[in-house]
């Protein structure tokens, strides 16, 4: 029995965001491996701290993945912490999406109750601060 022209539709149609979504990531990872993010010019430099002249909890994250790149781990975590440590769980619900979508399955993203979200929230907050206040701010620096 063939499957119908609806049924191939939708299942092409379920791949799309996960193959586009692969395809960007695989393009961006490999731009950050070759171009160094440490050279002028390579990638725009962050709005908030061109404005404010403060850290944002991203900046130094394009130099911590080039760092992870090229597998200096300490160095990564000296530029931005926050963001080596948050690559993992990231990465895990990507290739979940990705199976997901691949095996016909769907996808759903994982439920976490709100009081996590929040304590998220308060650890990207407490960090933001952290970087540019208080005696870890030349640790926690990019």
């Amino acid at each position: 029995m063939t499957p119908s022209v609806h049924a191939v539709r939708t299942e092409t149609r379920s791949l799309v965001g996960p193959v586009a979504t692969a395809c960007a990531l695989g393009v961006a990872t490999i731009y950050t491996y070759v171009r160094s993010p440490f050279e002028a010019g390579a990638f725009p430099t962050c709005i908030f701290y061109a404005g404010t002249g403060l850290y944002c909890p991203g900046c130094g994250g394009l130099r911590a993945v080039h760092q992870l790149l090229h597998g200096q781990f300490t160095d990564a975590v000296s530029l931005n912490a926050l963001a080596v440590f948050a690559i993992l769980p990231l990465t895990l619900v990507a290739l979940g999406w990705w199976a997901g979508a691949a095996a016909g399955l769907g996808w759903r993203a994982p439920r976490l109750h709100p009081a996590v979200w929040w304590g998220l929230g308060a650890l990207v907050l407490a960090f933001s601060i952290a970087r540019n206040i208080g005696p870890l701010a030349p640790y926690l620096a990019p």
